[in-house]
């Protein structure tokens, strides 16, 4: 048995996300694997059979992200990085039977985790600052850090910023806040027509 190297560790695949379609047949989940070139995280999304041993790669991009079920399991919507535009990112619709992904909208922030509502509204967390901007204080070449926590692994410096829960209707690309400025969202959870 050989030592385990540095190195080793650039082969680890990570998954997480793990979700069970809505006919129960198909598990889909995303792999993240460290990119050392790019300093960064591949992150692409998978799908396996629950019953028989098939799993396969839906997305290559190496930039998509959180995603959710269509209500019939027949095909997932979700978040890339792979076209960034200035403010926000795009959702994009993956048939399961084959095709490529196809971009249906954009959303107005980076989105962290997301679900699809009954009637094709979507809901999403996404870190936002706290209060009004300040372009001065943008253009700064230091934080002023006044909070505990001020950083976290994955998102950076997090003073004076939250994480938000979202509505988004996709036909009007509009985002309503569901939640107040300064409330932290960990996690949601949609039943019905209960969110918790």
């Amino acid at each position: 048995m050989q030592p385990v190297k540095i190195e080793d560790l650039l082969s680890y695949r990570f998954l997480s996300r793990v979700r069970i379609s809505p006919t129960g047949e198909w598990a889909a989940f995303v792999v993240k694997q460290a990119d050392v070139e790019k300093n960064d995280y591949r992150s692409d999304l998978y799908l396996a059979h629950l019953s028989h041993p098939l799993v396969r790669r839906l997305t290559t991009s190496g930039r998509d992200g959180p995603f959710a079920w269509e209500q019939d399991g027949t095909a997932l919507l979700f978040i890339s990085r792979r076209e960034e535009p200035q403010d926000g990112c795009y959702l994009f619709r993956i048939p399961l039977d084959g095709g490529e992904a196809e971009r249906i909208g954009k959303i107005p922030h980076k989105v962290k985790d997301l679900a699809l509502l009954d009637d094709g509204r979507l809901l999403y967390t996404s870190r936002v600052p706290v209060g009004p901007r300040d372009e001065a204080e943008d253009a700064k070449d230091y934080e002023i850090l006044d909070e505990i926590p001020f950083w976290q692994n994955g998102d950076g410096i997090t003073n004076r910023r939250r994480v938000r829960l979202f509505l988004f209707d996709p036909r009007s690309e509009q985002a309503t806040p569901l939640t107040e400025e300064e409330l932290d969202v960990e996690d949601f959870d949609v039943r019905g027509d209960r969110i918790a």
